[in-house]
């Protein structure tokens, strides 16, 4: 019986060490969390997508309706996808579009962002 409550000390002994050390990992290397706003995840993005790759998408929103602007037949056509275009880059300037809502220009202004918070960090 001894051994039985031996192994169940180690047990939540080790279950509360891992507990405790997982955040203080993560907080001694303050640059990994920045690094993954930029690659991996950020709060307020599309799918909490990170913000590297919300600007690819909507770059790549952009770029494709920039190209339909320019196989547009009348100046209609122009207008829509220019719309659109501008709507990808920043969705302030334009009502609707195909964009995710974010925008290039927001999504690179925080990148850049997180990387210099990376590199002035810790780790």
């Amino acid at each position: 019986m001894k051994f039985l409550t031996s192994c169940a000390v180690v047990s939540i002994a080790a279950a509360i060490t891992m507990a405790v050390s997982q955040p203080l990992l993560a907080q001694a290397k303050p640059s990994h969390a920045h690094i993954g706003h930029v690659g991996d995840h950020w709060s307020d993005t599309p799918d909490g997508m990170g913000l590297l790759p919300a600007a690819k998408a909507e770059a790549d929103i952009a770029a494709r309706h920039a190209g339909l602007a320019v196989k547009a037949k009348d100046v209609a056509g122009i207008k829509t996808h220019i719309g659109h275009v501008m709507h990808a880059i920043d969705p302030t300037s334009s009502e609707s579009g195909p964009g995710k809502g974010y925008g290039v220009i927001k999504a690179a202004k925080g990148a850049v962002t997180h990387i210099n918070l990376a590199a002035g960090s810790a780790g």
